[in-house]
């Protein structure tokens, strides 16, 4: 306890703690490194502010004592100002919701503080020491969530890696095996509800996909209404209820989930038959196979990650795009971020077309494309549209006639330069609007290519992703599996996903095209 009272340890732990904080909260979404840079950087600015203000005050412990008041001050600032109202919160006809008067304030509050703790606060080996017991005690919490967190994630791990397929797959007659492609399009709904909710019509991609061979499922719909569920079930081929039993109500532990896909059944049986596994890099942490035989990173500029924005939101670094702007929205760092994407994007579908001759067959190609999901960054000529925050209309139907244009392209290029036909699934994981109910969010494009099958008789307009894969194991490898009922399970709270109410697939309106 001795150190305690003569090291200054609270001005980092109190600097670091808001990082470490919001990473427990959101450790299921993001990689282990999320936090690295930020840390690093706020480590690094507090050692400049701690050493400046010992400059200034010719005394470490004042120094140190006003580094942590203004560290804390500093990550509260968002929090406080976005839960005061805009408009109704005034002081002598001042609105204290807005920026303009509330850093104003923040800045009084800062230097009010500065004030007591040179003047009131005592210089002693007690004040240290409290400080530095108060400091390491908000970390508690948030470490015990994240142990917690990677303990059970190992043992679902433990788990799921003994639940191997016990199936046995054979090819079918003397031919090469194809590449299968999954392409997954985030968030890409159906035609009939994409023209219902946004006026857009998007039949002339389903027609180019049609004449290329395609079977369009036209009453497809998604089993999970969210993306970590419903790959969960796709590339596991089964219900949730069936592949675990953390997939309950009140449950905020995606650790099962995330083996689930990391360890797929489908990448399993793949595997038995041969074929290499092939991945991109992903913005969701959960669909990164970095494992993989072949995995694609993207290796474009590191700007501002999205856990970096997260936490820039809740100070007063948030000024930093009024003051960018002024040199234009480019350097903005939301619109940086949002930049990087964009090329990620680009960068994937360009690399779909080299994958037929770059990679050795045969190969089971996973691409999940973050399209028309949110952000809306693409115009309806890929044109960059990141600069601003674009409401769902026009953004939405921009975004779902850009990469409708791009894929048949691709597809025909996947296809001419196989040798062998390729399988090739392009499918949505969801619907669109992530509170929009079940009638906008579980309906989604679901379309396939079996060259060499008779995919009317294999396949019909209601098959949901579930079923996806039995179908292709079935078709062309000798798979044995039954079709399961073909159900979904929509989350109305995204705070309780695991909150679900059912559905009957016939119960979901559809208007085919």
């Amino acid at each position: 306890m001795k150190f305690l009272k003569r090291i200054h340890l609270h001005p980092f732990i109190i600097g670091i703690f808001p990082v470490i904080s919001l990473f427990a909260h959101n450790q299921s979404q993001l990689g282990p490194g999320a936090p690295l840079r930020s840390m690093a950087i706020i480590l690094g600015g507090t050692a400049i502010v701690f050493g400046l203000l010992r400059w200034i005050f010719r005394d470490w412990t004042v120094a140190g004592f006003i580094t942590s008041y203004a560290s804390v001050l500093f990550f509260v600032y968002g929090p406080i100002k976005n839960v005061m109202p805009t408009e109704n919160f005034h002081i002598a006809s001042i609105n204290l919701g807005t920026g303009a008067f509330f850093l104003p304030l923040w800045l009084l509050v800062l230097s009010f503080g500065i004030w007591l703790i040179v003047r009131k606060i005592p210089r002693s080996e007690t004040s240290l020491l409290i400080f530095n017991c108060i400091a390491l005690s908000t970390l508690i919490l948030p470490l015990i969530s994240i142990t917690s967190y990677a303990i059970s994630h190992h043992n679902a791990s433990a788990t799921t890696q003994t639940n191997t397929p016990t199936n046995t797959l054979v090819r079918q007659g003397s031919t090469a095996l194809p590449d299968v492609y999954y392409i997954i399009l985030d968030g890409h709904g159906r035609s009939d509800t994409i023209e219902r909710e946004f006026g857009y019509d998007n039949s002339a991609f389903l027609e180019a996909l049609r004449k290329q061979g395609f079977y369009v499922a036209a009453c497809s719909t998604s089993n999970y209404s969210n993306t970590i569920m419903s790959m969960t079930s796709s590339l596991n081929m089964n219900y949730l209820s069936v592949l675990g039993k953390g997939f309950v109500a009140g449950n905020q532990d995606d650790s099962e989930a995330v083996n689930l896909i990391k360890n797929n059944a489908v990448r399993q049986y793949f595997h038995q038959l041969g074929y290499a596994f092939v991945s991109f890099q992903s913005d969701f942490p959960f669909l990164n196979f970095t494992n993989s035989n072949v995995y694609i990173p993207f290796s474009g500029q590191k700007s501002i990650q999205p856990f970096e924005l997260l936490l820039i939101q809740q100070t007063p670094a948030i000024y930093i795009n009024a003051i960018a702007k002024i040199a234009g929205d480019q350097f903005l760092p939301e619109t940086m971020a949002k930049k990087e994407r964009y090329n990620h994007t680009l960068f994937m579908l360009d690399e779909l077309t080299r994958l037929p001759t770059s990679v050795q067959s045969p190969k089971f190609v996973y691409a999940h494309l973050i399209i028309p999901h949110v952000p809306y960054i693409f115009g309806p000529n890929g044109e960059f549209n990141g600069g601003e925050n674009l409401p769902d209309v026009p953004g939405y139907p921009d975004q779902v006639q850009y990469i409708d244009s791009r894929i048949p392209k691709i597809v025909q290029e996947i296809i001419s330069r196989s040798k062998t036909p390729p399988v090739i699934i392009i499918q949505g994981d969801h619907g669109f609007y992530e509170t929009g109910g079940v009638q906008k969010r579980m309906p989604i494009l679901n379309a396939y290519y079996f060259p060499g099958a008779n995919s009317k008789k294999l396949l019909y307009p209601t098959i949901t992703p579930v079923n996806t894969f039995r179908a292709v194991f079935n078709t062309y490898f000798n798979g044995q599996f039954d079709l399961l009922p073909d159900q979904n399970y929509y989350s109305p709270d995204k705070n309780d996903i695991y909150n679900v109410t059912f559905y009957q697939n016939q119960s979901i309106e559809c208007h085919p095209k």
